[in-house]
């Protein structure tokens, strides 16, 4: 195990999660959670985890368990990747790693993978800072993200009331999400305020 003094405070993107070896030569079946880990380049470093669940996204209460370097990954199912990691050069080892998550911090997934107004991933939403479209006013920031059905929730830290509200990311609330600035513009999301 590693020391996890650096991830204690760090929101952990889930990539996806070990299931199985396949063959003899360390080769993993992994289920993705999106499409970031088939973007990962050849080369780069993977942080395997252990944690008590995943949500929205994100690993729960994650513990860093090692750091692999990637060589291959192949799609090969509709939610599965054949994953290749350098030291694993065999079924026994590859066995070990059974039901670890592939993850990566939230800082280092902004900078790896850039977003657009309109090609973004939900993580892109953590942090920003909400103001209201009108008074251009600093209303509060995104906390967190909770996924019900196709409908996203951002949880907005709003600064004067000391509370955190939920607005629905599809709705009339949301005018503009504008990632050069790192703001989503809203409109009388005080209103949602119970």
């Amino acid at each position: 195990m590693t020391n996890n003094k650096d991830i204690e405070n760090q929101k952990v993107v889930n990539l996806g999660r070990i299931q199985s070896p396949k063959g003899i030569l360390g080769e993993m079946r992994v289920t993705c959670f999106g499409s970031l880990l088939s973007m990962m380049p050849v080369n780069s470093a993977l942080d395997l985890y252990e944690c008590e669940s995943t949500q929205d996204g994100f690993l729960i209460n994650p513990r860093r368990h090692s750091k692999q370097i990637l060589i291959s990954a192949k799609w090969i199912g509709n939610r599965l990747i054949l994953l290749k990691l350098k030291d694993i050069a065999d079924r026994d080892r590859a066995e070990k790693l059974k039901s670890l998550y592939l993850g990566i911090t939230l800082s280092e997934a902004k900078k790896k993978f850039s977003a657009k107004e309109s090609d973004y991933y939900l993580f892109h939403l953590i942090d920003l800072i909400v103001k209201d479209s009108q008074t251009q006013n600093v209303e509060g920031s995104v906390e967190s993200l909770e996924q019900s059905g196709s409908q996203v929730w951002l949880n907005v830290y709003l600064i004067k009331e000391k509370e955190t509200i939920m607005v629905p990311l599809e709705s009339p609330y949301v005018d503009k999400i504008n990632f050069e600035k790192g703001e989503i513009l809203t409109t009388g999301i005080r209103e949602l305020i119970a």
